[in-house]
């Protein structure tokens, strides 16, 4: 289960690089860039439906 500010990298299926990386915020709201040179804004994780996600947490030592 994904918490607050997780760090989530997409890949297109059958790919191994990813090609996005976003800031979960919670429910379906994501915080991201949408394509390079873009203002940062909100999005949703159902935007990448179908694609491989990669979570991450970043903790505090």
């Amino acid at each position: 289960m994904q918490s607050h500010g997780d760090i989530i990298f997409y890949t297109y299926p059958g790919e191994t690089v990813p090609h996005h990386v976003v800031i979960y915020l919670g429910g379906d709201r994501i915080f991201q860039a949408p394509e390079t040179g873009q203002n940062v804004g909100y999005g949703t994780l159902s935007e990448f439906t179908g694609q491989t996600a990669t979570v991450r947490q970043i903790t505090e030592p």
